[in-house]
């Protein structure tokens, strides 16, 4: 039975999204128990309270006012942005990656002079390693919704893509607008996209038959790697990296086990598509 293969690059690039979702779904349910600490903590103060109807209703109007649209709005905020960040960076990681282990491809992406950098990324995948990515579209509204909060804090009407914002905001469930025209996301938005950008790397991986990652992967589509016949364990290839040992020790693998490929040997390496 062969080994095998693991895919250390691909498994740093999931581990990163990985610990990404964990953190937005930690936040969330930190989010939650807040608000339940604090309307419990309102309740003793308002019991205590004898006659003064207009400071409790203050005081819960404030608190639903804070925990249902002021706190997860900046929360989502952060969520998105760094999805995004995430985002740009795994993909010039994975063009980077593609360039450093086979020196036959001479267009580099850092000689693709596009903006957003993503769109470099996938101008590169596209056009030179012919990634066949049918579906960039989350990337691009993921793009759109970041920029607003960072460049505007949100505010829709001070976009100078006001004209794209306005009509993803009406027709994309989990986002909407508020009295003021600033972004108001659902949690079911962010976690649409943190999977469908989990969905992207999946296939950018597949099709470039990279090896099996550690952390959401099902596979590759077929091994590109030679195999070390005289090798009964699990073998693991990719680029170097201090994450290698911590990597393989979360999967039961002994670091001396790892086996990773000469970077300057063609035939260690197939990651073009045939």
């Amino acid at each position: 039975m062969p080994a095998a293969i693991l895919d250390l690059f691909r498994g740093q690039v999931e581990a990163e999204l990985a610990l990404l979702g964990r953190y937005i779904r930690i936040s969330e349910q930190g989010l939650t128990l807040a608000e339940e600490q604090q309307r419990k903590a309102i309740d003793e103060e308002v019991s205590e309270i004898k006659g003064e109807a207009l400071e409790v209703m203050l005081r819960y109007f404030g608190h639903a006012s804070s925990f249902q649209e002021e706190l997860p709005m900046v929360m989502r905020y952060g969520h998105i942005t760094a999805i995004y960040s995430a985002t740009e960076h795994c993909l010039r990681s994975i063009c980077n990656h593609l360039c450093e282990q086979n020196k036959s491809i001479t267009v580099h992406i850092s000689d693709i002079k596009r903006y957003p950098y993503t769109d470099a990324s996938r101008t590169f995948l596209s056009k030179v390693i012919d990634a066949r990515i049918s579906d960039w579209t989350p990337v691009e509204n993921i793009s759109e919704i970041r920029n607003c909060i960072v460049h505007c804090n949100g505010y829709i009407n001070q976009s100078k893509n006001r004209a794209r914002l306005e009509p993803l905001v009406e027709k994309t469930l989990g986002l909407d607008k508020s009295h003021e025209n600033r972004l108001l996301i659902e949690a079911s938005f962010v976690d649409a996209s943190y999977l469908k950008i989990k969905e992207l790397f999946e296939t950018i991986f597949t099709n470039l038959n990279f090896g099996k990652g550690f952390r959401f992967s099902a596979g590759p589509r077929r091994t590109s790697f030679i195999l070390d016949e005289k090798s009964n364990g699990v073998q693991i290839v990719g680029s170097e990296s201090p994450l290698a040992d911590r990597l393989a020790l979360l999967e039961g693998i002994e670091p001396s086990d790892l086996k990773v490929p000469n970077h300057n040997n063609p035939q260690d390496f197939d990651l073009l598509p045939d």
